[in-house]
């Protein structure tokens, strides 16, 4: 039961039967993706569907392998890997950026026979780490 036909209707639009139950049609009942059955009648433009491509792909032709044996006198054998169709794989990344700054100060008052000198000094540190975690899958 997890077969269907596609009947062509008006303007491009398909209704979608289900091959077992003939009489069962796929129906739209409602606006969420998921309000979606199969209803025993025929009709209504809840029924009407229009296919429209996921994705475009493109035709390659490459010769993968060649070997001349017009003479016939040297068996041929090969063993060839060659994948065809969707390889489907998912990234997922988390960055974290921590930033840890100081500051030092140091004052400094010395007294030479009545004269007054004083020093100061400030310095800053700052330390910035970055951290980031990435994860592919491949079903």
């Amino acid at each position: 039961d997890q077969l269907f036909k596609f009947v062509s209707k008006d303007d491009g639009y398909y209704a979608i039967q289900n091959f077992l139950y003939p009489d069962d049609w796929l129906t739209k009942h409602g606006y969420k993706p998921k309000e979606v059955s199969f209803k025993n009648f025929e009709g209504g433009n809840d029924q009407l569907w229009r296919l429209v491509p996921r994705f475009e792909a493109s035709k390659l032709n490459r010769v993968v392998f060649e070997y001349d044996n017009r003479q016939g006198s040297t068996p041929i054998e090969r063993d060839l890997s060659v994948t065809t169709g969707l390889k489907r794989t998912s990234t997922s990344s988390i960055s974290n950026m921590t930033t840890y700054k100081t500051s030092l100060s140091a004052t400094l008052g010395l007294s030479f026979e009545g004269l007054g000198l004083s020093g100061s000094e400030a310095m800053d540190i700052e330390k910035k780490l970055e951290s980031s975690f990435s994860q592919g899958t491949r079903p």
